[in-house]
């Protein structure tokens, strides 16, 4: 009770001291409010605190006490000529009395009861009422000119005060006595300590940064740091640029600048503090901040400007992570966080390109990007903020065209256009704003490229693995759980042959050409259709070395591959897709038919060509007679077309040539398709239509020329031998290697000169350049050989003849050659080049027998052996090279001529699985058992002996162990799923066979 009679007694008296009798105020002109204060506390209250007779205000009033009795005064303190500042010295002094006092009693109640004692509304107003006194009389005059607000702002009666700039010791002196008092009320309570920040930070800031720029920071630096921790940083951001704002026409003093620039900074890189720093300007500008451009662009240069002593990649860092928070929680609105981001990405990049590339690009791409080289790929965090932004920043005009100028954003387009939905059961699954946001980037992204139908071509063409994305409805978010821009998003890789990748590449594709406008969709769809005909003529299926480079060989498609491509895209062009009034459509549509009718002539005589050479390999399978009817499809659907452009087009003047070279064409075609010895009635038709449409131009038969042969040669037959000759003896190897791959191409397309020289020279120097020491000359040599041996089997024996008695002549290696050989693979331990020339030349022998197809069957008794004798090879490329041959050849064979092999090849796969330390060998054997499997169907079992059944069976047993056993020690994926898919068929086909 003792101590609480003395709190009221300080805050009564604190009450006292901030007011006063208006008429006593202005009793004379000249009179001082904190004078007449002064002079009436003095008169009336006799317990008054006081100075120590050593503080500066005692001896000022001893001094003028003199002076007013008349004797001489020897004390020379004066530090402004105005007449009443030594009445507000003491008037502040006196304040910071009253504030200790009350501070002291609030300390001491806590410290008793542990708890702060509750104060009064009442006397926290009183309190912060009282704190502009002492702001005015202990702060204000002692701040330097562009420090805090001025006096003259502050009140109109005081704006004739003068600043006390003259004596810097005594500034410093009554600057700390204020911090001290400062740090006393704020330590004392947390209403009072919330209510003076709240109000008075500003001013208490000034008080440090002024104590600091005077150099006396020694003795407050400690106490002023924890109280700006103490402080809400919003708050603090919103004072410090407060401060830095000049003030009547004065800008802030340079070292007030730098050192309140520093703590910005301290904030802007702690944990959330660009939300800190965004928050303090929307609370200053309101929301014309996000549409004020200008400022922005201030500010993320601003942003861009790293500290000076700070480390720059750890702050580009720190920032770009602080603005995918700020998306992420959604805390602004993500299309203004988006533009600032932008803003900031783009002057990073003018000052540190290698930081924007590593915290940007690859935070908008990389996660794309690695799609399609991860295995098992699943949704991440990456993906989410990546879509995101990627869709934010194609919203708007001046983002999306630095986003278009980035060079890594089409290749990521491509893999997002994979991820769209297509058919009913996909669109279900896929959620809609993620589905939708897909498609808006790719919309914006793609609208305004050139060449555009060629980059969807290209996409359609490509081998790489399609995606799914199906999401999940999540009703709970876990504590600890990071916020989704997308919610929980399943991403998966889809398994599917080349032809249902083609499919489902073709299906997106269509899918984002209906979200284009319906002129700009037709015409790409006619563009698309047009080059994919024109790949039917192409070489480049013929151009790859399938024996070789088996990448390029699965990304090429073939000829069936662009006519079904091209037939889609037929079926999609309704009349309502088509516009006959636009010039450029309807000559699109037109070049369509004519690159049909002359792709359909071509492949024509080149069917009839072969028919004509009674060859038995190339005889017609399945596929080609597949290949055949989509062909004639295509054409009757480019004769229709042909007719409904004719009948509504426009005509001009370039439109009509266009018109009459596309009936000269249909003409062309039709007399073609009459002059064919072997004709069946669906071209006959389709032919017939083309005369009767081409006949409404008057073209008849006699009208039109002779139509040229439609094959074309590329080379010319005279120079083709010369040409590989001179190559073949050049000391070049890309020269030879570029031989070698011509000589092949030639051989698979059948050239009668080449082949005639097979026989004399050609044969013998490829047989040669296998064992050539470049690696490019070898290879080349290895397919034109593999080639040769498709086309004749004595060549094939000779094949076989190579690999089995393989041995690299010394002739064929220097000294020096031998020599860094040795030194190579001492260095880097690589493979010898004898081994892998010799690998490869098994693997390409299984190839050939995967193309020779019905014909393999008769080779088995002559490649079996070989290839099981390989297993007992030192090399672990040699033994996988043959498992997989072997398994090419079984798989060629469909089960036929296998039975007397199988259990020799049984034990080596058990023994291989069992035993072999390399999971290269031991993935190849599964492999080879899955294709046994998958050959081998039920019915060779028919076919076997009774004796050769148990012994299966013991055999069986013991591989379904090793598997099992496998799939214990091993770690590679490929060789658990493959193990347990054949524990699986193992299990099926011992149960069949007991039901037997």
């Amino acid at each position: 009770m003792k101590s609480e009679s003395k709190l009221v007694k300080a805050f009564s008296l604190l009450e006292k001291c901030t007011s006063v009798e208006k008429d006593l105020v202005w009793t004379s002109s000249n009179c001082d409010p904190f004078a007449a204060i002064l002079s009436c506390l003095e008169d009336k209250e006799k317990d008054l605190p006081a100075c120590p007779s050593s503080c500066c205000c005692m001896k000022r009033r001893n001094a003028c006490d003199r002076a007013s009795t008349s004797e001489a005064s020897t004390s020379s303190f004066c530090h402004s000529t105005d007449e009443f500042f030594d009445v507000r010295v003491r008037y502040g002094h006196l304040i910071m009395l009253v504030f200790h006092e009350i501070a002291n009693e609030l300390k001491t109640a806590y410290e008793q009861t542990a708890e702060y004692p509750l104060v009064s509304v009442k006397h926290s107003a009183l309190l912060s009422s009282a704190f502009q006194f002492f702001i005015l009389t202990c702060v204000s005059p002692y701040l330097d000119q562009g420090v805090g607000i001025p006096l003259q702002l502050r009140s109109h009666v005081i704006k004739s005060w003068e600043r006390c700039t003259s004596d810097r010791g005594f500034r410093k002196n009554q600057l700390c006595l204020a911090a001290e008092c400062i740090a006393a009320l704020l330590d004392c309570n947390d209403t009072i300590r919330s209510n003076l920040l709240t109000r008075y930070c500003s001013d208490i800031v000034c008080v440090f940064e002024q104590l600091a720029m005077l150099g006396a920071s020694d003795n407050t630096a400690s106490v002023y740091e924890e109280i700006l921790k103490s402080t809400d940083p919003q708050l603090l951001v919103c004072t410090f640029l407060g401060l830095l704002k000049p003030r009547s026409g004065v800008k802030p003093p340079k070292s007030l600048t730098l050192s309140i620039g520093s703590r910005l900074s301290r904030i802007l890189v702690a944990k959330n503090g660009l939300g800190i720093t965004l928050s303090s300007y929307e609370k200053i500008n309101g929301d014309q901040l996000w549409q004020n451009t200008p400022f922005l662009s201030t500010f993320a240069k601003q942003l861009a400007l790293p500290p000076k002593n700070g480390r720059k990649m750890a702050y580009y860092e720190n920032i770009a992570s602080q603005f995918i928070q700020l998306i992420r929680d959604e805390k602004f609105s993500r299309e203004n966080v988006s533009i600032l981001f932008c803003m900031f990405a783009e002057e990073m990049r003018g000052k540190n390109p290698i930081a924007a590339g590593i915290f940007i690009d690859d935070l908008l791409f990389k996660p794309w990007e690695a799609l399609c080289s991860t295995a098992h790929p699943s949704w991440s965090d990456s993906h989410d903020i990546s879509l995101c932004l990627l869709k934010l920043w194609s919203s708007e005009k001046s983002t999306a065209r630095i986003l278009k100028s980035n060079p890594r954003f089409l290749p990521c387009v491509t893999v997002l256009l994979s991820l769209l939905s297509v058919g009913e059961g996909d669109k279900k699954a896929s959620p809609t704003n993620l589905m939708s946001d897909v498609s808006f980037i790719l919309k914006n992204a793609l609208n305004d490229v050139e060449n555009l139908s060629d980059l969807l071509l290209a996409f359609i063409g490509d081998a790489s693995p399609c995606f799914e994305l199906v999401q999940q409805q999540r009703l709970v978010q876990l504590v600890e759980e990071k916020s989704s821009v997308y919610g929980k998003v399943i991403l998966s890789r889809l398994v599917l042959s080349r032809d249902e990748i083609l499919g489902r590449r073709i299906e997106s594709t269509i899918e984002f050409l209906k979200s284009l406008d319906s002129s700009l969709s037709g015409r790409l769809m006619v563009e698309i259709a047009c080059k994919s005909i024109r790949s039917w003529s192409s070489d480049a299926e013929w151009d790859v070395a399938r024996f070789i480079d088996d990448d390029k060989t699965n990304s090429v498609l073939d000829r069936s591959s662009w006519h079904l491509v091209a037939g889609v895209f037929f079926e999609h062009l309704q009349n309502s897709d088509i516009d006959c009034s636009d010039r450029k459509t309807v000559l699109s549509l037109l070049d369509l038919v004519k690159e049909i009718l002359r792709s359909t002539t071509q492949y024509l005589d080149r069917r009839e060509k072969a028919f004509e050479t009674l060859d038995i390999i190339a005889a017609e399978s399945e596929d080609d007679r597949s290949l055949h009817a989509t062909i004639i499809q295509n054409a009757k659907m480019a004769v229709g077309l042909a007719g409904g452009v004719i009948m509504g087009a426009c005509v001009d003047e370039q439109v009509s040539s266009a018109l009459l070279e596309t009936c000269d064409v249909l003409m062309s075609f039709s007399n073609f398709v009459s002059g064919l010895k072997r004709n069946d009635e669906s071209i006959s038709v389709v032919a017939a239509d083309a005369r009767k449409l081409a006949s409404l131009f008057g073209k008849d038969a006699s009208s039109v020329a002779e139509a040229p042969s439609p094959v074309k040669e590329k080379e010319g037959t005279v120079n083709i031998v010369d040409s590989i000759r001179n190559r073949l003896a050049n000391d070049s190897p890309v020269e030879r290697g570029g031989a070698l791959l011509d000589a092949g191409r030639l051989i698979r397309l059948r050239n009668p000169t080449i082949l005639l020289h097979l026989e004399e020279w050609l044969f013998e120097a490829m047989k040669e350049a296998i064992y050539d020491c470049d690696s490019y000359v070898y290879l080349a040599a290895i397919n034109a050989v593999a080639e040769t041996a498709c086309y004749n089997s004595k060549y094939l024996r000779e094949l076989i003849s190579i690999f089995k008695n393989f041995e690299i002549p010394a002739q064929s290696k220097t000294e020096d050659g031998v020599e860094d050989e040795k030194q190579a693979a001492d260095k880097d331990q690589s493979v010898p080049v004898d081994i892998v020339v010799r690998s490869r030349l098994c693997e390409v022998i299984g190839k050939v027998f995967r193309e020779l197809g019905d014909m393999s069957p008769i080779w088995i008794d002559e490649c079996a052996g070989v290839f099981l004798a390989c297993f007992t090879e030192k090399d672990e490329i040699l033994r996988a090279s043959a498992s997989q041959s072997l398994a090419e050849l079984i798989l060629a064979c469909r089960g036929r001529n296998v039975e007397k092999y199988i259990n020799e090849i049984f034990l080596v796969v058990e023994r291989v699985i069992s035993f072999d330390d390399s999971a290269l060998v031991r993935r190849a054997a599964v492999n080879l058992l899955r294709q046994i499997i998958r050959s081998c169907d039920a019915k060779i079992f028919e076919v076997l002996l009774f004796s050769t059944l148990v012994i299966w069976l013991s055999n069986e047993k013991h591989i379904s162990r090793s598997l099992v056993h496998g799939y214990g020690i091993c770690i590679e994926s490929s060789f658990v799923y493959g193990a347990l898919i054949l524990i699986m068929s193992c299990d099926y086909m011992r149960s069949w066979l007991w039901r037997r």
